[in-house]
């Protein structure tokens, strides 16, 4: 698979190639070169020490771009929005040994917003803490603890277990179960990815 100038260029200065990235720790798996670029790869591009641009390209067609801003050592945070009927702010930190995926209704740096949703994922199981509209507010922080989860009107567990090459997933609460195949690739992929993936059956 051929590069642009653009990218070799940036190859030399700040961009790595891997197999996998872990999303768990941060943490590139077999570093590749351009020249040896699968059909799924992972590009870090190094903005500056504190900025990190990692591309999953699952396909020709599919890919992830995320921007990642270092909060500490081990902690990388990344900040989305989406304006649907209310405006909604996703915070995730990534690299501590944990996704932490933090929902809000409005803008957590103004006053008038909430905290929806907290998640956590180590790779085995997903939890799901859930909050009732405009009933807590907390800023967003990379510490589990500093979130009020006692308050959570409702607790939503996942278990996720991968063996041979397929992912499972099941919803404790609804008793749901879906497959899928990770063809090669890891809980990450799965992360961003989720029900894109191709679904196996459920034995």
């Amino acid at each position: 698979m051929g590069l642009s100038c653009r990218d070799h260029t940036s190859m030399r200065d700040n961009t790595m190639f891997y197999k996998d990235f872990n999303l768990l720790t941060m943490e590139g798996i077999e570093q590749i070169s351009s020249e040896d670029l699968f059909s799924s790869y992972v590009r870090v591009n190094m903005i500056d020490e504190s900025t990190k641009k990692i591309t999953y390209k699952y396909s020709l067609f599919k890919e992830d771009v995320t921007i990642y801003k270092k909060v500490n050592d081990k902690v990388w945070l990344s900040i989305h929005t989406v304006i649907d009927d209310k405006p909604y702010y996703f915070y995730k930190y990534v690299g501590g040994g944990v996704i932490l995926h933090i929902e809000y209704i409005g803008d957590p740096s103004n006053k008038d917003y909430s905290l929806s949703t907290v998640e956590v994922s180590d790779g085995n199981k997903i939890t799901n803490y859930i909050f009732d509209d405009y009933k807590v507010k907390v800023k967003p922080s990379p510490n589990l603890n500093d979130y009020p989860l006692e308050k959570a009107e409702e607790k939503r567990v996942s278990t996720v277990t991968i063996a041979n090459d397929i992912l499972t997933y099941q919803s404790q609460a609804a008793g749901d179960i879906d497959c899928y195949f990770l063809e090669g690739l890891s809980y990450s992929w799965w992360t961003i990815f989720g029900h894109k993936m191709k679904k196996a059956p459920c034995e």
